[in-house]
């Protein structure tokens, strides 16, 4: 947070392996093709948004320069959050000078849920079904066991 780094939570289907990224502007393909591309699943979203006090903040305009989505806008001297931008990574909160800003649990979870035992064998199944066949035509391929030409001494 100190040095501007977006946290987000990255993860992948089965076994819904999650692991917390530390995005920068140079170099994260994942920010880009949310913000310059407009692929919005690239970093997923927390279910955190940003709530404004009105009378603590002083309109330094801080959190709308440190924002990755510019999320932040005001309008009429009024500070609103476009959703949809929005990631809910905390940045605005941890660098508003004058602790104006609080997140708030306003959005659905966006991790995986379990959905029981039954998509569990869907998947593995399907995984075997795909595997097994490739597994059998290597070895089919591969042909008998060939003995070394010479045998290593350990």
């Amino acid at each position: 947070y100190k040095d501007g780094l977006m946290l987000s939570v990255e993860w992948c289907v089965e076994p819904y392996t999650y692991s917390v990224c530390c995005c920068c502007d140079c170099c994260c393909l994942s920010k880009k093709l949310r913000y310059e591309r407009g692929i919005a699943s690239a970093v997923m979203n927390s279910q955190y948004l940003p709530r404004f006090n009105a009378e603590t903040c002083t309109d330094c305009g801080g959190c709308e320069k440190i924002c990755p989505g510019k999320a932040i806008s005001t309008t009429a001297g009024i500070r609103t959050v476009n959703e949809k931008l929005c990631v809910g990574c905390g940045l605005c909160e941890y660098h508003c000078p004058e602790s104006a800003i609080e997140l708030e649990e306003a959005r659905e979870s966006p991790f995986a849920k379990d959905r029981g035992i039954f998509h569990h064998f869907i998947i593995y199944l399907s995984c075997y079904l795909v595997l097994a066949p490739h597994f059998i035509i290597y070895m089919l391929l591969k042909g008998p066991k060939r003995k070394r030409a010479r045998e290593i001494e350990w």
